[in-house]
């Protein structure tokens, strides 16, 4: 990832987005318990969970929300995540920061204000595949899709399984991100990669 500083460290209300839907489901006991002890010390967290598991709906937890969320099958559980978060702008909107993680993750050690963007970097993070020429990211390279970059540009490639950062700035990522796949759903020009291109 691509940190920033961030100048204020009093307690942060920050927004976890999480997605299990079907056996992704497994993935969120180890996530949650490492979340809750080494994501953010010292911050209060709250954890907006998007699924259709019914063991994960009987949690009865202060600080997670469960969604209910269909299974919509491959791409869509994916591609569609901008689109299942702008359902609850509206909730998002009281917090101060906004973090969304890949079910996969869990956190090993304490990660701290490190990962609190600042105003240079646009008010998001996002984790930054290394290792490459531009030319040879997994760019969509497809003229047609709103998440098209040609041969010769881009600087980095961003991957789908960390982003986040100041709440405004995040839901204003959505809303462009959530209006760009339904547009490219509807030309039938949706990104190779899914959510990670757009």
């Amino acid at each position: 990832c691509k940190y920033g500083t961030f100048q204020r460290h009093y307690p942060m209300k920050t927004a976890v987005l999480y997605i299990a839907l079907g056996r992704y489901e497994v993935f969120f006991e180890g996530f949650y318990k490492s979340a809750v002890k080494n994501l953010l010390p010292g911050h209060e967290k709250h954890f907006f969970v998007f699924t259709d598991s019914e063991r994960i709906k009987s949690i009865n937890n202060a600080d997670i929300t469960v969604i209910h969320q269909k299974k919509l099958g491959w791409p869509f559980d994916t591609l569609m995540r901008f689109e299942m978060f702008s359902k609850i702008k509206e909730k998002l909107e009281k917090f101060d920061l906004i973090y969304f993680f890949n079910s996969n993750i869990i956190f090993l050690e304490p990660v701290r204000e490190e990962i609190i963007p600042d105003d240079s970097h646009g008010g998001l993070v996002a984790a930054i595949f290394f290792m490459k020429k531009p030319d040879e990211y997994t760019y969509d390279r497809n003229p047609k899709s709103r998440a098209y970059i040609p041969y010769g540009h881009g600087n980095v490639y961003y991957q789908g399984g960390l982003n986040g950062g100041k709440a405004g700035n995040y839901l204003e990522m959505i809303s462009v991100i959530r209006e760009w796949v339904n547009d490219d759903i509807k030309n039938i020009s949706t990104a190779e990669w899914n959510d990670e291109s757009y």
